[in-house]
């Protein structure tokens, strides 16, 4: 038998859909495996007029075997394992053995995974104090990932740049660049930070970067959302444009002694926010956020489930116009609400916790 793919091949899921095994002598008896899971799938094919078997949709059968991060509390850097694939097949002449790593991806890329690759659509990301950041890359052996600062320092600009160590990271990596943690990292103040360049290395000394220039403007809203990205790692996103509270009440409404009654009432939380004029990259990537398997709202230091319940995507291409765009959300958990209320015990000393039996 001769497979359709190269052994010790280390692609995205979505660019290899079918595998087709050809010169089967009467029949292919496939098994797959994964170091993971064991054996995944068992199954006796018999070859078409040319001798073929081709084994379909492939992403569907391993899609639901990668353990992709959690979300609810998020380390400052955070792991996409690839998976470890084993493919034999044996016919009445003999057998066949190929290993594969497939890498979590939700659209197809056409081209083998490098190591040193950045996973983001952005080459520069405004940010804020306060915002999370997550810097997602392709990591391998001879890696580097640097981080320079410029910030103010006596109203005179300066610039440093720290290495950060890449041992242990492999596979598919997000690294923690809020604006607070690259200035601690760098050992400035996060008030005098201006922008930062996050620079990744790959082992021929290419290099590509993400700049993060630091936003002070007084902004009336910011939504932000934090989700795993095609590549299943964390990414966040901040819309700046309008946001509307849209609350529903759930329920179901009877009648019980000459009462009408409202049975197990909710009040739902929706909301619809606008996303400000956008460039292309930040459009794309709220594009990519729609179809994540995890999406939260990151609001008054809270992590809170969402899901999308309606997009208004609707737009024309004008020359080129920026365009904005609005979506619909609610929690994706039931009740929700907050609850705050200010302490009028102040603490002082003459006031309601004064020790009156003090001599």
């Amino acid at each position: 038998m001769v497979a359709d793919i190269s052994n010790n091949l280390k692609f995205f899921l979505y660019d290899v859909k079918d595998i087709t095994l050809t010169e089967v002598a009467d029949y292919a008896e496939v098994h797959v495996s994964l170091a993971t899971a064991g054996e995944i799938l068992t199954e006796t094919f018999y070859p078409d007029e040319a001798g073929s078997v081709t084994l379909r949709d492939l992403p569907s059968l391993l899609r639901p075997y990668f353990a992709l991060p959690e979300l609810d509390s998020v380390a400052d850097s955070v792991r996409c394992n690839p998976l470890q694939v084993t493919l034999r097949a044996v016919d009445s002449n003999g057998s066949l053995t190929l290993y594969l790593n497939a890498c979590y991806s939700r659209m197809p890329l056409d081209m083998i995974v490098p190591d040193g690759y950045i996973l983001s659509r952005y080459k520069e990301v405004l940010t804020a104090e306060g915002r999370e950041e997550f810097f997602p890359f392709a990591a391998g052996s001879g890696m580097g990932l640097q981080i320079g600062v410029a910030y103010l320092d006596g109203g005179a600009a300066r610039y440093v740049q720290k290495q950060v160590s890449t041992a242990g990271m492999a596979g598919f990596m997000a690294y923690r660049v809020s604006a607070q943690r690259v200035a601690s990292l760098a050992g400035v103040q996060a008030d005098a930070v201006l922008y930062y360049l996050v620079t990744l290395t790959n082992a021929e000394g290419v290099a590509d970067r993400v700049k993060y220039v630091v936003d002070r403007r007084a902004r009336r809203r910011q939504t932000t959302f934090l989700y795993l990205n095609n590549f299943g790692v964390p990414e966040t996103l901040t819309l700046l444009g309008l946001e509307t509270e849209e609350p529903e009440l759930e329920g179901e409404t009877a009648r019980m002694l000459d009462r009408e009654r409202c049975i197990n009432p909710d009040l739902v939380q929706g909301r619809t926010v606008n996303s400000g004029y956008m460039q292309p990259d930040k459009y794309e990537s709220l594009k990519d956020m729609l179809t994540s398997p995890d999406i939260r709202l990151l609001e008054d230091g809270r992590n809170i489930p969402v899901v999308i319940t309606g997009i208004d995507f609707a737009h024309q291409h004008i020359g080129n116009e920026r365009i904005s765009v609005s979506l619909s959300f609610r929690p994706a958990v039931s009740p929700y609400g907050k609850f705050s209320r200010t302490n009028p015990l102040k603490g002082r000393i003459f006031d309601q916790t004064f020790d009156y039996t003090f001599d």
